[in-house]
């Protein structure tokens, strides 16, 4: 533990290891992604989408950690500015969440994605297509996709809303909350799938 404050190493070691020790070992796993320092090509919110991944697939074996270990990622994830990052870490956890915890948290998750898509929005990041039709990353300026991170940033969000979309039905609750919330919005914003207004 005194020697692995290194994310990327982290991260390998997260996706190298059965899902299973990982979840045992959840609590432990979070502390020391939060500690670690980010390095070459890989931030701390790609690790934390990493341990998101491997939740989905086997979650903290104590119901009572779940929530917790979630609330503490998100302390890290929530400050993100990168949004590429952010969604594709948003995307890993709204699986797990999907599969291993309430409606409520996935409610939740997609309210800060929303304000994350509507903050990038704003600050020239990201532009959000219109009524015309076809994927975000289609849509999306030319001028403002020659950034890759751009480019990278609006096919997480179109992942995102694949995942919602194939989301199994115990998530009945928040896809039709996610649904409604579409036919309610105006067509810049038709894009951003949920929010509990």
């Amino acid at each position: 533990r005194d020697y692995c404050n290194d994310a990327g190493i982290l991260m390998q070691i997260v996706k190298a290891s059965d899902p299973r020790l990982v979840a045992r070992r959840a609590a432990a796993l979070v502390t020391l992604a939060k500690r670690a320092e980010p390095s070459a090509g890989t931030s701390t919110v790609q690790l934390m989408g990493a341990l998101g991944a491997s939740f989905a697939i086997v979650p903290p074996p104590i119901k009572a950690h779940r929530l917790p270990v979630l609330n503490e990622v998100w302390k890290v994830v929530a400050r993100c500015n990168d949004l590429a990052d952010y969604v594709d870490c948003a995307t890993h956890w709204l699986d797990a969440l999907l599969h291993h915890y309430s409606d409520r948290e996935v409610k939740l998750l997609l309210s800060d994605v929303i304000e994350h898509v509507e903050a990038a929005v704003k600050r020239g990041e990201l532009a959000l297509p219109g009524a015309g039709g076809g994927s975000i990353s289609d849509q999306v300026s030319e001028e403002r996709m020659n950034n890759s991170k751009q480019r990278l940033a609006a096919e997480r969000l179109e992942d995102l809303v694949q995942l919602i979309v194939q989301a199994p039905s115990s998530s009945a609750v928040a896809k039709e909350s996610a649904s409604s919330s579409l036919k309610k919005q105006e067509p810049p914003y038709a894009v951003v799938l949920a929010s509990d207004q």
